[in-house]
């Protein structure tokens, strides 16, 4: 009668053992590490093949138990963290994640600059590091584990990745709707690679650049600097002269090569800085701040009809339009009838739903809100609809300068035709 499989198995076991003591070792342990640190070539080829790991099969490793387990466990945890290092001395060092406070330029922050293209390029640089921020986030919490609910704003903070690139054990099935960039793995990811290199600020320095234009102040600034999440507050400054002057050769090359009709509105602002004990070199003073920017007008005004507009000959031709006016003029047609009509039921269908009888307040307001849209699709009047294009618009560098004045508001017009704008010093003392 044969053996089952099981014994058999067995049999095999005993054989192998008894064989290793046989041979001189005191131990399997000891046949183990002579095995795996031989330096014979067939015998590490054959070290390579072992331990591999087989679908639907135990994996040996997963047996340890004991101080092995845990020196195990330590030995893949250093690897790791040499893994994380490799990858972020890479990171640190592409040139899409270094800005220098002279490069930046407003089609940066405009267009090239994303959060999500960042993501995309810590996912590609830094597999590891994202996949272990990713388990150790959206691991459950207590709170989590004893109810079954999720964390509100957990899918904003930590993205969804794939099943195939984590571990079976790891479940990751949540909502289905994804979030485009883990916030919280950015914001980290960033600090950490900011800490090894400050010249990989991609992400620091937009986000100084965002502090600063919400009024920030240098403290606060400074404070994040040292926490990572921001350049300091010197950076910011410099940045922010970069983009006045970048801003203000773009102005000068659309004024030149765009052939639009602009237009420059400013306005001053006064700060009074009163000393109430005054010395001679403390005293009272104030300081002028006139901010500008530079507008584009819309392209249907051209220079032709900016011409017209101010032609007296044009004018001339309108002057007595009105004693031609008779009384067929003021009869409404069919078309003008009808937005008559529509404006009329449009106006009358408003002021009932104001005066609706008082009920629920809530679910008044849901139902007057839907009747209203209605309304406004069905019945609403639309006369010569204007089309619209974005406007373009140059925010200019501050000037220190008094305006407040005949002679200040010259010299003030002066400077930013002249100095920021480039027109000839001739022209502009023309016209002037």
């Amino acid at each position: 009668m044969s053996d089952s499989p099981q014994a058999a198995r067995l049999r095999k076991l005993h054989t192998v053992t008894s064989a290793v003591s046989e041979s001189g070792f005191r131990s399997v342990n000891d046949f183990l590490l002579a095995f795996y640190t031989s330096k014979n070539d067939d015998i590490i080829q054959q070290a390579h093949s072992n331990l591999r790991y087989s679908p639907c099969a135990a994996f040996g490793p997963e047996k340890i138990t004991g101080e092995s387990r845990r020196q195990l466990h330590l030995a893949i945890t250093r690897k790791a963290a040499d893994i994380m290092v490799e990858e972020s001395t890479k990171a640190y060092q592409h040139e899409n994640l270094r800005i220098s406070a002279s490069g930046i330029d407003i089609p940066y922050l405009s267009t090239s600059f994303s959060l999500t293209a960042i993501w995309e390029l810590y996912q590609t640089l830094l597999p590891c590091l994202c996949l272990l921020l990713h388990v150790l986030l959206s691991a459950p919490n207590h709170y989590e584990r004893d109810h079954g609910v999720e964390k509100q704003g957990k899918g904003e903070m930590v993205v969804r990745v794939s099943a195939s690139s984590i571990p079976a054990a790891v479940n990751f099935e949540r909502a289905e709707a994804e979030s485009v960039y883990p916030q919280l793995s950015v914001d980290v990811i960033s600090m950490l690679l900011f800490g090894r290199n400050r010249a990989t600020d991609a992400f620091q320095l937009v986000m100084g650049l965002f502090l600063s234009s919400a009024g920030a102040s240098r403290r606060v600034i400074d404070t994040l600097n040292h926490m990572g999440l921001s350049v300091s507050y010197q950076t910011v400054q410099r940045s922010l002269a970069t983009l006045s002057e970048r801003i203000r050769q773009q102005a000068r090359e659309y004024i030149e090569h765009s052939g639009r009709l602009t237009f420059v509105v400013y306005d001053n602002i006064n700060f009074t800085l009163r000393k109430y004990s005054q010395r001679i070199d403390s005293m009272t003073e104030q300081l002028n701040a006139t901010t500008l920017a530079l507008v584009a007008l819309p392209a249907r005004f051209t220079h032709a009809a900016y011409a017209a507009a101010l032609s007296i000959t044009e004018k001339r031709k309108l002057a007595g339009l009105r004693s031609k006016l008779t009384l067929s003029d003021l009869e409404l047609t069919p078309l003008k009838q009808s937005q008559m009509q529509s404006a009329f039921e449009y106006h009358i269908g408003c002021i009932l739903l104001d005066h609706l009888p008082t009920f629920a307040e809530q679910s008044k307001l849901k139902f007057t809100r839907r009747l209203r849209r209605k309304l406004v699709k069905h019945k609403k009047p639309c006369l010569r609809l204007l089309d619209c294009e974005q406007t373009k618009c140059f925010p200019l560098p501050a000037l220190n300068k008094e305006e407040a004045s005949v002679r200040g508001t010259i010299r003030v017009v002066e400077m930013i035709l002249v100095k920021i704008l480039g027109f000839a010093i001739e022209a502009v003392d023309a016209e002037l």
